[in-house]
């Protein structure tokens, strides 16, 4: 894990026909989704993300090396490329499915999260929308905050050629964040003072709000009296205090759907 600034997961912006060279999410446990920059998961959902190329279509990706920067609590997960397979001979990975087949062959090295992926004779070519280069790559996550995770150049760093094979210029985006939250944040009444996730505000909201009153995320966490219940944090600052005790008022007796999640991780 690579502790970075926050300000250069964003310091990157696209121009006007330049090739830039991504990460996009792209699914969540398993299921695609449209490819995004940003998603709100819980601890333990499973996220995987691409990365991606966008140039015009006189343009082309020749060449790909990154490193991968990632900050936050979470660790990437490289057991998708298992289906690579190491070439004793040539002494490099062959590609597997998870890399484009414009490319010939993939390198990676996990302890400094690397991967080099040499193309083939004319490379991967845009088209004027982003596309995957290299897919499903898991990120674990399993405590609450946010996960940064862009890309940079390494060793001799990414290639874009155009049709007259003259290399031409190319960026990094802006790259992904994943924000981390207790599951019960996610239940629909939860902001509005459902701490059980019974779809109605009502008088054990308000216990559970009086069991956890004035503790943080500082204190020991969980449902008991004297304990941080973040479930009874409607404002979800990590505190319970008279903000909360507000939100319940605002929205008491209401009915909202009930999701059941009374967990706070």
């Amino acid at each position: 894990m690579k502790k970075m600034a926050f300000f250069l997961v964003l310091a990157m912006t696209g121009v006007v026909n330049a090739a830039v060279i991504d990460v996009r999410i792209a699914s969540l446990n398993g299921q695609p989704i449209t490819p995004t920059k940003e998603i709100t998961i819980t601890p333990g959902d499973k996220v995987d993300f691409q990365i991606t190329f966008n140039a015009p279509n006189t343009e082309y990706l020749f060449a790909l090396g990154v490193k991968l920067n990632i900050s936050g609590p979470g660790s990437l997960d490289w057991s998708i490329f298992e289906s690579i397979r190491w070439d004793p001979i040539e002494e490099m990975w062959v590609r597997g499915e998870d890399i484009h087949p414009a490319f010939d062959f993939l390198m990676f090295q996990r302890g400094d999260d690397w991967l080099c992926v040499p193309g083939s004779a004319r490379g991967l070519r845009g088209n004027g929308t982003e596309y995957w280069v290299i897919k499903d790559i898991q990120i674990q996550c399993n405590s609450r905050g946010d996960v940064y995770l862009w890309l940079s150049d390494y060793l001799t760093g990414s290639k874009v050629i155009d049709i007259n094979l003259n290399e031409v210029p190319h960026q990094y985006g802006a790259g992904v964040i994943i924000h981390q939250v207790p599951a019960c944040w996610l239940c629909p009444g939860q902001p509005y003072g459902d701490a059980t996730g019974d779809g109605a505000v009502g008088l054990n909201d308000l216990l559970c709000l009086k069991r956890s009153w004035l503790k943080t995320t500082a204190d020991p966490q969980g449902t008991g009296y004297g304990q941080y219940n973040c479930c009874a944090d409607f404002t979800q600052d990590g505190s319970v205090n008279t903000s909360d005790l507000l939100r319940l008022k605002q929205g008491w007796m209401t009915v909202h759907f009930p999701c059941g999640d009374i967990s706070c991780p």
